[in-house]
């Protein structure tokens, strides 16, 4: 009855259209920032570094003219003189400069202050200015800056110092950068999974009323608690696999991705905050529906109940986890560090998930 039920649930257009905005919500949301959080935060002079290597691939550097402060942003296409000038200065700033290097290999010789003074000087000889001629302060620097680097409001421009943020990162590599990565990860996957799990065992509730099966399961005392478990499951069991299918299909993606910059990461992390986050917000956000519609008979309540809730759980980013919350919200790939003083409290309101909503609804029936 269990398979029958589950077949019955996943073909149908609904559950399809339920999982690939889950999909596709979760992916489009982790992809814009990714690619600022898979190696250790840079200084002016290593970033400008990994930057210049970028121009001298591409074959293109944009450069300013004009009075100082001011100019258009154009191409410059880079030219055999301009190109040797350029591999001069990396090789200068990296004596052992390889072309396949990883970002965690690079050992940088200069300081920030002697590479602006290279880049400054390369300036002159080409008559333009670059996007690093103001060092810190310049455009490129300063977005990376304000993306990669946590808040800190003791300072001028409101980010961590490097020295700051380097010792967040490699607290972070001590625990295992895929922790982080897995958090992130499941911090937007679970955002739509609550919703549509939701929504999936509305659409069970209103199959059953136009073949009126309802009745017969609410009028059958002996064998009620048995067929509303197999309810249930049917539609838990479904949706705890498509997410982890998605979840395996996240770390891959973050373990190609990070290879690129020199490091390995686990799918282990991956799996352990698909059940100890994901899982229990499908148990509970199911077992709600079912105990509201047992307890009142009324679909709008029943949704509009489930909307609150989930509202009010996503409407933090981090650090809120009262037990009422269904979802987790943890959007950072790092703060290792900060979670592990409140990784407590989310345990606490996972388990409340799992067993008061299952608990509730057993001592209902």
């Amino acid at each position: 009855m269990l398979w029958i039920e589950i077949k019955k649930n996943t073909v149908s257009i609904v559950f399809v259209i339920a999982m690939l905005l889950v999909m596709g919500f979760t992916f489009l949301s982790i992809t814009p920032e990714v690619d600022y959080y898979y190696s250790k935060p840079l200084s002016f002079g290593e970033y400008s570094y990994f930057k210049l290597k970028e121009d001298v691939k591409q074959g293109s550097l944009v450069v300013y003219g004009g009075e100082e402060g001011n100019g258009i942003p154009v191409d410059l296409e880079i030219n055999e003189e301009i190109r040797a000038r350029l591999e001069e200065i990396i090789t200068r700033i990296n004596p052992s400069f390889n072309a396949d290097e990883k970002m965690s290999e690079v050992e940088i010789s200069l300081t920030d202050k002697e590479i602006l003074e290279l880049i400054n000087g390369f300036e002159k000889t080409i008559g333009y200015r670059t996007n690093y001629h103001y060092g810190e302060k310049s455009g490129l620097y300063a977005v990376y800056k304000y993306k990669r680097f946590g808040i800190n409001r003791l300072h001028d421009d409101n980010r961590n110092t490097v020295k700051e943020e380097r010792e967040i990162f490699n607290y972070s590599l001590k625990s295992g950068l895929a922790e982080g990565y897995a958090r992130y990860f499941m911090n937007y996957m679970g955002i739509l999974t609550s919703l549509v799990s939701a929504v999936i065992a509305a659409t069970v509730f209103i199959k059953d009323r136009q073949n009126y099966v309802r009745e017969f399961i609410y009028a059958s005392n002996s064998k009620s608690s048995k067929i509303i478990l197999i309810r249930i499951a049917s539609v838990v069991i479904p949706i705890c696999l498509m997410t982890l299918i998605m979840t395996i299909i996240g770390a891959v993606y973050f373990y190609s991705e990070s290879t690129a910059y020199g490091y390995i990461i686990s799918c282990i992390p991956f799996i352990k905050y698909w059940a100890v986050w994901i899982v229990p917000t499908i148990l509970g956000t199911v077992s709600l529906s079912v105990f509201l519609d047992i307890l009142s008979n009324n679909l709008i309540l029943v949704f509009g109940v489930q909307f609150i809730v989930w509202l009010l759980s996503i409407a933090t980013f981090m650090g809120n986890y009262e037990i009422w919350r269904v979802v987790i919200r943890f959007s950072s790939f790092g703060m290792d560090k900060y979670y592990d003083g409140i990784k407590n409290d989310i345990y606490i309101n996972r388990i409340f998930m799992v067993f008061f909503y299952q608990l509730s609804l057993l001592l209902f029936l």
